[in-house]
């Protein structure tokens, strides 16, 4: 993650790259973690002379695109979102043995999530997040061989959310055949064919994709992806 801000500071962007678990004295899993936390760091970012207050963006990938789009609905001083891989719906608590089944609170309260496997209408419903209270434009990628989960069906129901609400801003749904879950990452992803660690659960997982697949998707995201923040908040 700080690799990742690092590089879009490389580019011109003041980027922060913030932990909410496992780092420090933070809570070990992801749960129960309360969103206020990244509402104290948005205001803190706005509060340098460095950063233009208005012109604010957030950017996450898998567990963290879902917490973006979250944020985003929640904080009317994010200005442009950008995720790869998203969730249209929050997801339960993660790894392993947790001490709270819900990922994240709200005023000490856990919002609903949407078990992995089976789950019911109303489990969906009340678990989807409302990306139509976003203030900016959203720029989401994915790819259509991810084996992690099936991303680019749910950035299509984010899409179609958007558009059942008449979201006025732009939206963009890059969506990269033979790619797996990093497609659409501003960086060049070093191909792997089978099973990878995964680093909070350390189970086996695949991450999906063709070496091919996954390398034009990195290089036609790359440009893309960094454009999208300049253009998005040059009128704000």
């Amino acid at each position: 993650m700080s690799s990742r801000a690092a590089r879009l500071a490389s580019h011109g962007f003041a980027a922060l790259a913030l932990a909410c678990f496992r780092y420090d004295d933070l809570p070990r899993e992801l749960a129960g973690i309360p969103l206020e936390y990244f509402g104290t760091a948005l205001n803190w970012m706005a509060h340098w002379p460095e950063i233009a207050p208005d012109r604010i963006a957030v950017m996450g990938m898998s567990r963290g695109a879902e917490l973006a789009l979250q944020v985003a609905s929640m904080a009317p001083e994010v200005r442009a979102v950008m995720v790869c891989s998203p969730s249209d719906v929050r997801f339960p608590a993660c790894c392993g043995a947790t001490p709270v089944p819900w990922a994240w609170t709200w005023r000490g309260q856990p919002l609903a999530w949407r078990p992995v496997r089976r789950f019911s209408p109303e489990e969906a419903m009340q678990a989807a997040i409302r990306v139509e209270q976003i203030h900016g434009p959203v720029l989401l990628t994915s790819g259509d061989a991810d084996r992690v989960w099936e991303s680019s069906t749910m950035a299509d129901t984010i899409v179609g959310r958007l558009k059942r609400h008449h979201f006025a801003c732009d939206v963009e749904h890059l969506n990269y055949p033979y790619a797996g879950h990093t497609a659409g990452l501003p960086e060049i992803v070093p191909a792997w064919q089978g099973k990878v660690r995964h680093p909070l659960s350390g189970e086996a997982m695949e991450m999906g994709g063709t070496p091919e697949g996954n390398a034009k998707a990195s290089l036609d995201a790359i440009p893309k992806v960094l454009d999208f923040p300049r253009r998005s908040l040059a009128t704000h």
